[in-house]
């Protein structure tokens, strides 16, 4: 049976208004929740991370320090970044680098500007796609698109 992962609202709103904050380079930062194997999981928190790519406009390397900081909490379970210029899709570059960390996270969301203003379920005018990290029978790690639900939090 396949869990379900609820993004609150207000952790969403976080994550794209830090893309916004960033743009017209590539925004970045860590998704922290709960990791139960079964049942529905929550994202908690979303802490922005700064981009330390040497070419911010079109890939992202989150800031060692607050990576390595971070990396080690148990609650760690994805990543975000934004593409400034395109869908929020999984780039090759994207695909590539996934290999280094993929093995920590469950989750790895991007989010870009959308195509039109007012997209239908976005009404801030950003797209946010959600993908699960998958291990493939090579041993690489893929991405495969999944559905969040979203709530206000109580």
């Amino acid at each position: 049976m396949e869990s379900k992962w609820i993004l609150p609202a207000d952790i969403r709103r976080q994550m794209l208004e830090h893309g916004r904050d960033c743009y017209p380079e590539e925004g970045c930062g860590l998704l922290f929740g709960t990791k139960a194997e079964f049942a529905v999981k929550v994202i908690t928190s979303f802490l922005p991370v700064s981009n330390t790519s040497p070419a911010p406009l079109h890939r992202f390397e989150l800031a060692p320090a607050e990576w390595v900081r971070s990396c080690f909490d148990p609650a760690l379970v994805g990543i975000f970044h934004t593409h400034p210029t395109s869908k929020p899709v999984p780039s090759p570059e994207d695909l590539k680098q996934l290999q280094h960390f993929a093995g920590q996270l469950r989750l790895y969301f991007i989010g870009s500007p959308a195509e039109n203003d007012k997209p239908p379920g976005e009404p801030d005018g950003w797209s946010l796609n959600a993908y699960s990290i998958v291990r493939e029978t090579d041993g690489r790690f893929a991405l495969q698109r999944v559905s969040v639900g979203r709530q206000e939090r109580v």
